[in-house]
């Protein structure tokens, strides 16, 4: 297994009353899917959220991360009293 493409394993703490919504898309071109998450987390870190899906017929790596991207803007109606944060990872 190649780690060198890990996403970090650690949660940074952000601002009370915010809502930090990090969303993640892969990548593979041999195949042409991605797979893409979110997790939506509280001031603390508990986890409000989180979803996967694999897309099917992706063609390249911008277009994984704007299915993540969506996928994560989507979510951001449902926190409207919140300050929100987004922050994105893209694995090729």
């Amino acid at each position: 297994m190649d780690t060198s493409s890990t996403f970090p394993s650690f949660w940074i703490r952000h601002r009370f009353r915010s809502v930090k919504i990090n969303f993640y898309a892969a990548f593979r071109s041999e195949c042409g899917h991605a797979g893409v998450g979110v997790i939506v987390r509280d001031a603390q870190g508990e986890c409000l959220y989180w979803m996967a899906n694999i897309i099917p017929f992706v063609r390249d790596v911008e277009t994984a991360e704007a299915w993540a991207f969506k996928s994560a803007a989507v979510l951001t109606s449902r926190f409207q009293n919140h300050t929100l944060v987004l922050e994105g990872i893209v694995s090729q």
